[in-house]
Parts: structure tokens; sequence; C-alpha cells
């Protein structure tokens, strides 16, 4: 049984002028437990529609969508998302915002500390617990952003394109982190981009899609470790980047 099952989902948006906009078109996918999968494609085809199908935000027009093998009708707390911009609340630190979602769950409070504790030394924030979102970078309140999804310990962790607004150094360092993370942590990641070589650095199964209405049309598994992956100088790094850019008829 898939952790998350997509059968044929089809999903439109009508627009102020009464036309209807299709924006996924036969859309099938199955993503298994553990899984680290990338799904590509141009801006704007519908990568993030999928991704809110997935997290129960919306629902599909056709199509059947499961998690377990049940259906899946509204948004689940084994499923986290970390969104473009960091999702954190400005009037509480760092260690307020990462225990914000434990508060809900009935956790002994030491066992909450030391799990917040944890979390924030993991995403490398030991030090800034008392620190605001706005005496943070932007990496690093997307940090305090993942350490507050991760605290609550997902089965699967949805990622739209959330390193997008970095600069290069700081994006690597992200790249960095979650791979890190993904080899201590047992979650499922499904990752959103545009990029070809970001696809690569951070999946095992890149799911390439065309213009929208999106529809795939490849999937390409990335044959070497995530560590390995990091070398994107690497002659094996650059086969798997021309069978992708080929899918997506790009040329280098």
């Amino acid at each position: 049984m898939h952790l998350i099952q997509a059968e044929n989902l089809r999903k439109s948006y009508t627009a102020a002028d009464g036309n209807v906009l299709p924006v996924l078109q036969d859309i099938s996918l199955a993503i298994d437990q553990n899984d680290s999968v990338a799904l590509l494609g141009p801006s704007g085809c519908g990568k993030t529609t999928l991704l809110h199908l997935m997290a129960g935000f919306l629902q599909p027009d056709q199509g059947r969508l499961y998690y377990k093998g049940k259906p899946l009708g509204e948004p689940s707390p084994k499923t986290g998302v970390l969104f473009q911009s960091p999702t954190l609340f400005d009037w509480l630190n760092v260690e307020d915002n990462v225990a914000f979602g434990l508060k809900q769950v009935s956790l002994p409070k030491a066992r909450r500390q030391e799990r917040c504790a944890d979390l924030i030394r993991r995403v490398g924030l030991a030090g800034f617990e008392k620190a605001y979102p706005a005496e943070l970078s932007g990496g690093m309140q997307q940090r305090a952003a993942l350490a507050r999804i991760l605290v609550l310990e997902p089965e699967v962790l949805l990622l739209d394109e959330p390193f997008g607004a970095l600069d290069a150094m700081t994006r690597r360092s992200m790249h960095k982190l979650l791979i890190e993370l993904r080899r201590d942590i047992a979650v499922t990641t499904v990752f959103i981009t545009h990029d070809v070589e970001e696809a690569v650095i951070l999946a095992e199964r890149v799911v390439i899609f065309s213009q929208r209405p999106a529809q795939i049309v490849g999937e390409v598994r990335v044959p070497f470790t995530p560590e390995e992956s990091l070398d994107v100088d690497s002659h094996a790094f650059a086969d798997i980047k021309h069978q992708i850019r080929t899918l997506l008829e790009l040329k280098d």
C-alpha cells in the first residue's frame, strides 16, 4: 500500500470573468514511505495545486487521492507543509514558535521542552532561542519554520519552493540541512521546485510536469546518495540533469 496515491486527478479554477482555467489533467502518482520526491516543472504549471491537494487544503474536481489507502479529504496532523515564505508568529520568539503546535498535544512540559530544544539544535539555531523573527535572516526564519513542523513528528513533509527567495549560499546550506534531517528523521518528503539542480540534490525521484494544464511527462530516478548529490560538478550529476532537461525540452 502506498503512503500517498493520486489517481487521475483533475483540477480547474474559475476566473472572475467566468472562464474555466484547467490546472491539473489526469495526474496519477504514487509516493511510498520514506520517499524523497521532487515535483519539477515550469512556473505556474500546477505543482502547488497538487501539493495543496496532497495536504488536504483542496479537493480534486475529478479523480481520487488516498493517504494510507483511505480517501484524503482534509488536512492531517501527520502532514507538515513548509511554504515559500516562513510562517512564524512575529510576536513569539524562536523557542515559542517551535513549541506552539506542541501545546495542542498532550505531552509533559519537560518532554515538550526537550523535543523543542533538540529540533532547534538540529536546524542550527542553538543560541537563538529567544530571538524574534524580525531579528533573523531569511534562511534562519525558514530553519525555525522547519523546526516548528518537524517537532510534531509528521510522516509527510510537503515543501513548496521554500528556498526560492534565498541567496545561493544560504540555499545550499538549506539543502545540506534538509539532507541531514532526512538522514536522521524518518519522514517522507515531496518537494516542489522549477530548478533542475535543486531537484537532483534533494530527491531520489524527480517527477517532471508539462506546462499548464499539468501532466506528468516523465520520471527520473537519482542513482546516487544524497551526500553524493551535493557534488554538482560530477559527471553523474551532469548526466541526470541532461535526462531531466531532455524531458523538459530545455537546452543546456
